[in-house]
């Protein structure tokens, strides 16, 4: 029975331990490891949240009982299988799962107001970059779309995942909105060289 205790609690305890480590990091330091991990392996990414807040309510609790100290520990209510429950204890976990949710509402905010920003950035910095292509010829943008290509592979090459520099990250996003935007521009201009031709 004892070694079959072990063998559960043990993994659980890790788990706990582990998954608020890896949410900080993720929100914090890795944002772009988080939605790569999110999206290819969905179900041990929830997993991870599920033991972070756990992780959080527990100590949350346990430190909202202790700065109850001034509440006698005899004040509670007995439930119908004469076991008690103390005020203090009911008061923290009460307390707890409220903070828990609302720092999940906070983080998801946060990251809702990140992405917008970055996404914002990058667009803005695309939008500068292929300002000056408007009368570029079909064979100068094709040549500016190989370059930003072989510098975006460049960028992707150098580092992957988390050891990739804020700057980094940045300077890809932006090549690859410049792509595309090169990319629609080319097709227009072949389209109009088609109708010019007809």
């Amino acid at each position: 029975m004892n070694v079959l205790f072990y063998l559960i609690s043990i993994p659980f305890a890790l788990w706990l331990i582990v998954s608020p480590i890896i949410v900080v990091r993720w929100f914090f330091f890795c944002p772009d490891e988080r939605l790569v991990y999110s999206r290819s392996h969905s179900a041990i990414a929830k997993g991870i949240y599920i033991g972070a807040f756990i992780s959080f309510v527990a100590v949350v609790w346990g430190g909202i009982q202790n700065l109850l100290f001034f509440v006698p520990d005899d004040w509670g209510t007995f439930d119908e299988d004469g076991e008690f429950t103390s005020v203090k204890s009911m008061v923290a976990g009460v307390a707890a799962l409220v903070l828990g949710f609302f720092i999940v509402h906070v983080l998801d905010r946060y990251e809702k107001m990140r992405s917008q920003n970055e996404a914002h950035r990058i667009l803005a910095e695309a939008e500068k970059r292929v300002s000056y292509l408007s009368n570029c010829s079909l064979d100068d943008l094709k040549e500016k779309k190989e370059v930003c290509l072989l510098k975006r592979e460049e960028l992707q090459q150098k580092h992957s995942g988390c050891s990739r520099s804020p700057d980094d990250r940045f300077e890809i996003e932006v090549l690859s909105n410049v792509i595309n935007t090169i990319g629609s521009m080319i097709k227009e201009e072949e389209q109009r060289i088609l109708f010019e031709d007809d």
